[in-house]
């Protein structure tokens, strides 16, 4: 059907019961989880957090990955509160104490705003954005009780059927064998993420674009901004049709009142609805309704004795107005395939920004190079065989982190992209020695929370959008009853 979303799917169910019909329609689209269901980089249903020392930092700015005291300020970027909680502000504010400035995000787009909570957040539903990327048991995971993968082309879901624990030192790229770093390919060095290799950050869009007039978009010249073509098998006519299945082509769709019958649905025929001994009652549908008043017709009003009306599906034609020609599924026009229908393409001077030029700026992550030594092999371009990710000594990996169990953390650990922890007990992170750093965010539902030491929670939305959506199944778009 032209007029759904191609991914969208119809549900169609009909009953019949002599000469009355029931037609249901559903209309059903994909539902997904991704990005937009992710609050900010910290997610909390703990009702008594702790937050302690003065290193670490929840940070709401948009990052660029791997620079913790970079954000984006100009453009703003996809700025979020720092902490997210299903409780009041209370817990938080109580247990961050005076200091406020290491909770933070942005406000107005450019002055720092503290503390930053977003509280009587809705309850997330962690086990099912888990399972989209995991598996209920793990089955779509790519390592088990292991973490690894890179930034930003070689993402892993990493699954903890229990608790992960990591401690002590950090990841290291030398010694023992040896196996290329996939992240930069073995060239030490990857194309920067803040300015994706230009050297330049623009700031604004510059001049109103001359083709497009600033809309972004020009006329389709294919089919001249009309978006369709008359079909050129049927000439428009939509082609032979077949028999409408809603009314056997006869176009007399059953009357759902009296069930094709003609009968009066209250009295059944007879004009009276009650009696008894002495008196009787009017069928009050076809009649007067009044005690020993006058009898009614015992006619079914709605279709008039008939059993029947004219199909609404086929206006009474008795024709399937959706079967026809095959070129055209016998609506008599082609869509466009230049434009999809729309009649408009993406104006190719300006890109659909609308505009032209602009101001930039020497990009701050890079400072102009356009390429950043890699952080995973730190320019070695090889990483200890067996040793790219997870272990006793500490962690590094990216992609999607999914914990069945508690989550406790000391020493070093670096993560791009999404945590999810489903414990109920205990997440407990207290950086040390070049301290804990996640670029995204990290959603937990434990009772008992703590954070702590050199760590780093930074919201980053090239990191999380880097993570693929997943299909959560199908939700009901909308429902016909005829």
């Amino acid at each position: 059907m032209s007029w759904i979303d191609p991914e969208d799917r119809i549900i169609r169910s009909i009953g019949k019961s002599r000469n009355a019909v029931r037609r249901l329609e559903y209309r059903v689209t994909p539902s997904r989880l991704g990005y937009g269901d992710i609050p900010g980089p910290l997610y909390i249903e703990s009702p008594d957090p702790h937050f302690a020392g003065n290193t670490f930092t929840v940070q709401g700015p948009d990052h660029h990955f791997g620079m913790q005291d970079y954000y984006i300020p100009d453009p703003p970027g996809d700025h979020r509160a720092a902490v997210a909680t299903i409780h009041d502000s209370v817990s938080i504010t109580t247990a961050i104490g005076n200091r406020d400035d290491q909770l933070f995000t942005l406000h107005d787009d450019s002055v720092l705003y503290s503390p930053s909570i977003c509280p009587d957040h809705d309850t997330l539903d962690l086990e099912a954005l888990a399972d989209i990327y995991a598996g209920p048991n793990g089955e779509y995971a790519d390592t088990f009780d292991w973490c690894y993968g890179q930034y930003p082309n070689n993402y892993k879901v990493c699954y903890y059927p229990g608790d992960m624990i990591v401690a002590g030192s950090g990841h290291s790229g030398g010694g023992g064998s040896q196996v290329p770093c996939q992240n930069c390919g073995g060239t030490g060095t990857i194309v920067c993420y803040g300015c994706d290799g230009s050297g330049y950050e623009w700031l604004q869009p510059g001049t109103v674009c001359p083709d497009c007039g600033g809309d972004g978009v020009i006329g389709c010249t294919t089919c001249d901004s009309v978006g369709y073509f008359i079909c050129p098998d049927c000439g428009g006519t939509g082609g032979a049709a077949t028999a409408c299945d809603s009314c056997d082509g006869t176009g007399i769709y059953g009357c759902i009142e009296c069930y094709g019958t003609g009968d009066c649905p209250i009295c059944g025929g007879t004009g009276i609805y009650r009696q008894n001994k002495k008196h009787y009652w009017s069928c009050y549908r076809c009649g007067d309704g009044q005690m020993d008043g006058v009898i009614g017709d015992g006619i079914c009003p709605h279709c008039n004795g008939t059993g029947g009306i004219g199909c609404p599906f086929c206006d009474s034609t008795g024709v399937d107005p959706s079967s026809g020609c095959e070129t055209c599924d016998g609506t008599g026009v082609i869509t466009c395939t230049d434009c999809g229908g729309d009649g408009y393409l993406v104006c190719p001077t300006c890109g659909g920004t609308g505009g032209i030029g602009g101001v930039s700026r020497t990009c701050a992550v890079c400072g102009g190079d356009g390429w950043k030594t890699c952080p995973y092999c730190k320019g070695l371009g090889t990483l200890p065989k067996g040793s790219s990710g997870a272990g006793p000594a500490g962690t590094v990996g990216a992609g999607v982190l999914v914990v069945r169990g508690d989550m406790k953390i000391s020493g070093q650990f670096e993560w791009t992209g999404l945590i999810i922890c489903l414990g109920e007990v205990n997440v407990e992170m207290t950086g040390g020695g070049q301290g804990i750093h996640i670029w995204g965010s990290l959603l937990c539902r434990s009772v008992d929370f703590k954070i702590a030491g050199n760590a780093d929670l930074c919201w980053c939305s090239a990191a999380l959008k880097n993570i693929e959506p997943r299909s959560a199944g199908f939700q009901i778009a909308s429902v016909i009853e005829y």
